[in-house]
């Protein structure tokens, strides 16, 4: 999983492709802790959660963008 920082001088932003889902989203979540990532904004919808396999995402990990 690749971030790609925004330069910023007084936040620290980046963006990334989803995380993948199911078996594999608490190693990425793990993966976002470790680059020091704090809170995550997700654009998708319930349906694509679902869909993608990351409702888990929204339960207990992060929560989507409302």
């Amino acid at each position: 999983m690749t971030l790609h920082w925004v330069k910023n001088e007084t936040i620290r932003l980046s963006i990334m492709p989803r995380p993948r889902g199911g078996d594999w989203l608490s190693n990425n979540i793990s993966l976002l802790k470790q680059e020091g990532v704090g809170v995550v904004a997700s654009l998708l919808t319930p349906g694509e959660m679902e869909e993608l396999n990351l409702a888990e995402e929204a339960v207990g990990h992060v929560s989507p963008a409302a």
